[in-house]
Parts: C-alpha cells; structure tokens; sequence
C-alpha cells in the first residue's frame, strides 16, 4: 500500500512538473512571439516614415524645380512685351 502511494506521488509529482515546464515553453513563446511582432511593427513604421520623407522632400524638390522653370518661362515671354519708356 504505500509503495502504491509512493508510485502515485511520484507520478502526479512528474506531471505537475511537465505541465509547469510546458506553460513555461508556452510563455516563453507567446513572448517571443510578440516582441518579433512588435520588431516588425516598428521596422514597417520607420521604413514607411523613412520613404514617405524621401517622397515629401522629392516632391518638393519636383515643385522648386517647376516653379523655377515656370518663373524662367514666363520670364522670357513676358520680356519682349514689357515697354519701359515712349515707344
């Protein structure tokens, strides 16, 4: 009788120590798995801030360069007709 009751113990001992390590792997996991996740948010986040910056500064650059060319054209076309003085 008691070594049926040793055996138990030492069974139900065996099994609350296989389940606590299995929620310790479980955890260890959800963690893992969520800082990787948080890691790719803000990687996606920086990247997406780095190329909408390089869009925004292209951009302007894009509308310097027409207002600059626009300013040139109107400039030449506008010269011939401007009258200063009795013609």
């Amino acid at each position: 009788m008691i070594v049926v009751a040793l055996v138990v113990v030492v069974v139900v001992a065996l099994v609350v120590v296989v389940v606590a390590l299995v929620v310790v792997v479980v955890v260890v996991v959800v963690v893992v798995v969520v800082v990787a996740l948080v890691v790719v948010v803000v990687v996606v986040v920086i990247v997406v801030a780095e190329a909408a910056a390089v869009y925004l500064i292209a951009a302007r650059a894009v509308v310097v360069l027409l207002d600059l060319n626009l300013l040139h054209y109107f400039e030449q076309k506008l010269k011939p007709t401007l009258v200063i003085g009795p013609t």
